[in-house]
């Protein structure tokens, strides 16, 4: 009877993950599968080398490596100028807790920002709450997002 009662402990030590090869692992590993469309808003905080703050929209377009991999890329696009994308390049990574930290960069011609952001489900939503970002014209600001859709491309032009 009491190889029984040892063999269920320890069946549950083992399937609860408590007990693989003397670590702490958890059962299930954390993806971090944003792609999609995002609406954002960005707001510039005043400054010396910011005298004049603003406030804006903008969609942001962001497609990932195969299964869900760490590179991220697309476009931003500022709906008061559509026609004058900035391009993404960046990196989503797993951290603890329910969320992932999104990084990398917007630019175009004249002008490059970088920002990073805590990225989190939140009513089935990927959704960043307050993310910073640093801009190359001296404004630096804060911004948010949240998932809209999946993408309606299929096979995104990869950038390098």
């Amino acid at each position: 009877m009491k190889k029984i009662y040892f063999a269920i402990l320890i069946t549950v030590f083992i399937m609860s993950g408590i007990l693989v090869s003397g670590e702490l692992t958890p059962i299930m590993t954390k993806t971090c599968c944003i792609a999609g469309v995002y609406n954002g808003w960005n707001e510039d905080i005043a400054s010396k080398t910011c005298p004049e703050p603003g406030k804006g929209k903008f969609t942001m377009y962001i497609y990932q490596e195969k299964g869900c991999g760490s590179k991220i890329w697309g476009k931003v696009i500022d709906p008061s100028n559509p026609g004058d994308p900035m391009i993404l390049k960046g990196t989503v990574t797993s951290t603890k807790g329910n969320c992932c930290i999104i990084k990398g960069t917007v630019s175009k011609t004249g002008e490059s920002n970088t920002f990073v952001g805590r990225i989190c489900k939140v009513l089935g939503k990927w959704t960043v709450r307050k993310g910073t970002f640093k801009g190359s014209g001296g404004c630096n600001g804060t911004f948010s997002m949240t998932w809209v859709r999946a993408h309606l491309l299929l096979k995104p032009k990869i950038i390098k």
